[in-house]
């Protein structure tokens, strides 16, 4: 079960950052750019740890969606999604739930394009919520995610690093704050992870860059990769699985293999 945040500065914070398209990261951008120019008929999305909704009007101006679904865990953030101007347009839905407890809403549901970004990596059920979203991925459609990545060892628990759940800028932190899982992943568990979909994936696009992590980040490493990666979902007679990966060469290499380059 993943945690259902309490903190009301997760919804504060989404109610004004990440509602525009420029507000979003480059590497999410750019994606997003390749997935809609692929498929030009995407009309349902659903967007699980969708804060706000702010993602929603944001591909909505940009490209111009059907329906919307937004799933997102803490109910204040749900609470401000419904009093918004997206949410009284035409197809749009939120729902408070976990999307690893397979809400009633959603059962049978698929949709063109499942998106889940900081969702994934800011819970304890990180595999299920990403295997979940793809079982709600429509034939022909394309799931999308974040992901912190590494070339050592994944960090899975909140045991093995955590995030202070605070985005008051200005404000110090206590160290009272509510913690978050920072899941950090192995590049190569990553695509394990995309290797047991069923149906397996026909196209995977991948684009990130190596980072500090957060300031409010409690982990071993200095540096990670942020990336945004699309999977594709062809269907039990899709070919061979294609990759189209804009990633650091050295993400790919071992402590050891870098050291000796």
């Amino acid at each position: 079960m993943n945690i259902h945040y309490k903190s009301s500065s997760i919804a504060s914070f989404y109610a004004q950052n990440r509602v525009q398209w420029d507000q979003f990261y480059p590497s999410e951008q750019y994606i997003f750019e390749k997935v809609f120019s692929q498929n030009k008929n995407i009309k349902t999305v659903l967007d699980v740890g969708c804060a706000c909704g702010g993602l929603g009007a944001a591909l909505n101006s940009r490209f111009g969606i059907a329906h919307y679904t937004g799933v997102d865990i803490n109910r204040a953030s749900i609470d401000i999604a419904h009093s918004s101007k997206f949410s009284n347009s035409l197809g749009t839905f939120f729902e408070c739930a976990d999307i690893s407890a397979a809400p009633e809403s959603l059962k049978g549901k698929e949709f063109d394009l499942v998106v889940s970004l900081g969702c994934a990596d800011w819970n304890t059920d990180t595999r299920k919520i990403i295997q979940t979203c793809w079982e709600h991925t429509a034939i022909g459609g394309q799931f999308v995610f974040s992901f912190r990545l590494t070339n050592q060892n994944s960090l899975r628990s909140i045991d093995d690093g955590f995030q202070y759940v605070h985005f008051e800028e200005g404000t110090p932190l206590t160290g009272a704050e509510e913690k978050a899982p920072y899941v950090v992943t192995n590049i190569h568990e990553m695509f394990r992870m995309i290797d047991e979909f069923r149906p397996k994936p026909s196209r995977i696009m991948g684009y990130g860059y190596w980072g500090t992590p957060s300031a409010m980040a409690v982990i071993p490493y200095r540096e990670i990769v942020f990336a945004v990666i699309a999977v594709r979902k062809e269907g039990p007679l899709a070919p061979n699985t294609v990759s189209e990966l804009t990633l650091p060469l050295s993400l790919f290499l071992s402590n050891t293999e870098v050291a000796q380059v």
